[in-house]
């Protein structure tokens, strides 16, 4: 089952204060879950919890992040494509 995402169903966790992130998915991103029917047909991207630990990153760089999901029984993710966060500081213009 290929799920749809955004860069906005993506949370974004242990940000720092005074900085935005911008969020860019490649063109060839996709996510897909596989498993028993029972096990997926009713998921959604909410139930899924794609997260990215933004803890490490700082002001004035792009990184290539790994984006996290809810680990859930007899559900396996494919992920193809690459997720891009640029990270500005608003207070130093970085």
């Amino acid at each position: 089952k290929t799920i749809a995402v955004t860069s906005r169903d993506i949370t974004m966790k242990d940000k720092q204060s005074g900085c935005t992130y911008s969020v860019t998915l490649s063109d060839d991103f996709k996510l897909v879950i596989s498993g028993l029917p029972n096990n997926i047909d009713a998921l959604t991207i909410t139930e899924l919890a794609p997260t990215i630990d933004c803890s490490k990153l700082v002001a004035g760089e792009n990184y290539n992040v790994v984006v996290t999901y809810a680990e859930i029984d007899g559900v396996t993710y494919n992920i193809t494509g690459t997720v891009n966060v640029f990270v500005k500081n608003v207070k130093g213009g970085q």
